[in-house]
C-alpha cells in the first residue's frame, strides 16, 4: 500500500470562522453520500482551547469545501468538568439514525501537562449538532489505569460487540512526558464499556514513549491499526 501527500485540505484561513483562530487537527471522517464526505475537526479559539468543527468535500475535488457551519458543533465541556478546557474529534459511528461522536476531553495543567479523557456526544439530525451523553468521561480511572489520559478512542461495531482501543497512559516520565500505549476495551451498547486494562500494542523498547490515535479497519476477517508513534529522540512518526 502507497500513500501519496496530497497538501493541506483545511486550513483556519481557509474554514474563515470567527471561533477557529489557528489549527486543524485531527480529522475525523464520516462518509455522508455518494462522493461526499464530512470531516469533522478541531480549530482552537482565542485562548488556545480546541472546539470542535465540520467541513464537507467532494473526494474527487477534496480542496473544495461544500459546507462548514458557522459555529462548533461540539464546544468546552461546563467548569470543572473532564473537558473544560477543549474537545477533539476521534472517531464517528453511525448507530440507529444517530452519529456517535467520540471525543477528547482537554484538561490543563496541574501536576502534568495536561489530562485527555474520552467523551461521548450524540446528534440526531444527521450530525448537524450534537449533545453530550454525559458531562463525564465514558471511560473510568481505576487502579490498574489511574492517569488522567485514557484517550483518543477508535470504535469499530461489529455485529453484537462494540470495540474500543484506546490511548492509555502507564505513567509519566516527568511533569511534561507521558507514556502511552493501546489498550482495548468492548461494550453491547456503545456506551457502557468493559475496561480491563487489556493492552492492545505495547511499546517496542524503553525508548519508544507514545503510541496514539488509533485507527482499525477490519477487511477479510483482519484488523489493521494505522497509529503514530514516538520516541524519546523523535517526534511522532
Amino acid at each position: 500500500m502507497a500513500w501519496k501527500k496530497i497538501g493541506q485540505i483545511i486550513t483556519p484561513e481557509k474554514v474563515n470562522r470567527k471561533w477557529m483562530k489557528t489549527h486543524a487537527m485531527d480529522p475525523t471522517v464520516d462518509f455522508l453520500y455518494d462522493d461526499i464526505f464530512r470531516i469533522y475537526f478541531c480549530g482552537r479559539n482565542e485562548n488556545n482551547q480546541s472546539l470542535i468543527g465540520y467541513v464537507d468535500i467532494d473526494i474527487n475535488d477534496p480542496f473544495k469545501i461544500i459546507e462548514s457551519p458557522e459555529e462548533p458543533i461540539l464546544g468546552l465541556g461546563t467548569l470543572g468538568a473532564f473537558d473544560d478546557n477543549g474537545v477533539t474529534a476521534s472517531c464517528i459511528i453511525n448507530h440507529n439514525g444517530e452519529k456517535y461522536l467520540y471525543y477528547i476531553g482537554w484538561k490543563p495543567r496541574s501536576t502534568t501537562r495536561f489530562g485527555l479523557m474520552t467523551g461521548l456526544a450524540i446528534s440526531k439530525d444527521n450530525g448537524n449538532t450534537f449533545s453530550r451523553y454525559s458531562r463525564a468521561p465514558i471511560l473510568s480511572l481505576t487502579d490498574r489505569e489511574p492517569y488522567s489520559i485514557l484517550t483518543a478512542p477508535y470504535v469499530i461495531k461489529d455485529k453484537d460487540e462494540w470495540m474500543m482501543w484506546y490511548v492509555s497512559c502507564e505513567g509519566w516520565v516527568h511533569a511534561d512526558l507521558p507514556k502511552y500505549n493501546i489498550k482495548l476495551a468492548t461494550s453491547r451498547d456503545g456506551i457502557n464499556w468493559v475496561q480491563d486494562a487489556i493492552v492492545c500494542l505495547d511499546f517496542k523498547d524503553e525508548n519508544e514513549t507514545a503510541l496514539a490515535r488509533p485507527c482499525i479497519l477490519k477487511e477479510d476477517g483482519i484488523f489493521k491499526m494505522w497509529l503514530s508513534y514516538k520516541t524519546l529522540d523523535q517526534t511522532y512518526r
